[in-house]
């Protein structure tokens, strides 16, 4: 037994010091990381870190009709509203605690927390610079969740559009800085806007097996180029048990009638406009991940 434990050691000690960049500064700085490791550690809880929402996320939920997508993004939603709104958070800039809100922007009609209707991507702006003062006034620390359901469709409106502008998207790369998060469901990630593409962080795949919700997480780099999705590996898969307050939480038909809406009042861009908003990008495999399946496949092609 214990030669066993010796070898475990003798060859997994260099192993993990040359395949692990963090394993090898924690040997070289062995003092700091023990006393760093312990002070952060205390004030983790002292400044009640595991209330704190961390903020910045641009994520798109992709699926067919009746896969789940929606019920996903905003069971996602629910549940972060549920689990950090009211929270006192520590404000480092003030050196005291502060009340955590979440404020949600949403053109999904949400039955279980309160929203503001998302009208347009200015809105998102606005309200970004609009909390930075409210939150200095009255100690408070606004995080923002936009919800955009239909993505895809939703930006071929010219209301939409025409605010995808440089505002917008330095507040997007700069969300985390706004305390705000963002989640948009498509059909299909190539589908979204270009310039929304490509500051995107994950693309998760939906998939509802009756009451079973399996998530596929995906880099959204290598789903832009990837030629066919089912070439990649997800880097993380989880999911939920969807229960009926899941179902109820939201009213789906009220996307469809705003769809509706702009297309009676003529307000929906026209084909080449969209062609060319979604600006699609040439493949190049070799900058993906592939799997085991489509390397064997690839190899007896050459």
């Amino acid at each position: 037994m214990n030669i066993l434990l010796f070898l475990a050691v003798a060859i997994g000690f260099p192993y993990l010091l040359f395949v692990s960049v963090t394993f090898r500064l924690a040997v070289i700085h062995p003092f700091a990381t023990l006393y760093y490791g312990i002070a952060d550690t205390i004030q983790y809880f002292k400044h009640h870190k595991y209330d704190e929402y961390n903020a910045g996320l641009l994520n798109c939920y992709q699926a067919h009709f009746g896969r789940g997508k929606t019920l996903s993004v905003t069971h996602y939603v629910c549940s972060i509203f549920k689990r950090y709104n009211n929270r006192k958070v520590w404000d480092r800039g003030k050196k005291k605690f502060v009340t955590q809100k979440i404020h949600i922007i949403s053109n999904v009609h949400l039955n279980r927390v309160p929203y503001e209707p998302l009208e347009s991507l200015s809105q998102i702006v606005c309200c970004a610079w609009k909390n930075k003062k409210n939150d200095f006034e009255n100690d408070t620390r606004t995080v923002v969740l936009v919800l955009l359901d239909e993505a895809s469709s939703q930006l071929n409106s010219r209301s939409f559009k025409t605010n995808i502008d440089a505002d917008f998207l330095n507040t997007m790369e700069t969300s985390r800085h706004f305390h705000m998060s963002i989640v948009y469901t498509s059909q299909k990630f190539k589908l979204v806007d270009a310039l929304l593409r490509s500051v995107s962080q994950t693309c998760i795949s939906c998939n509802k097996v009756w009451r079973f919700m399996v998530l596929n997480y995906y880099d959204a780099d290598e789903m832009e180029y990837a030629p066919n999705p089912t070439i990649l590996q997800p880097y993380r898969r989880t999911g939920f048990f969807i229960k009926n307050k899941d179902y109820d939480a939201y009213d789906t038909l009220a996307t469809v009638e705003q769809l509706k809406k702009a297309v009676d009042a003529g307000d929906m861009m026209t084909e080449e406009e969209i062609l060319t908003m979604r600006g699609q990008m040439n493949p190049d495999v070799d900058s993906v991940t592939t799997n085991r399946r489509y390397r064997r496949r690839h190899k007896k092609m050459r």
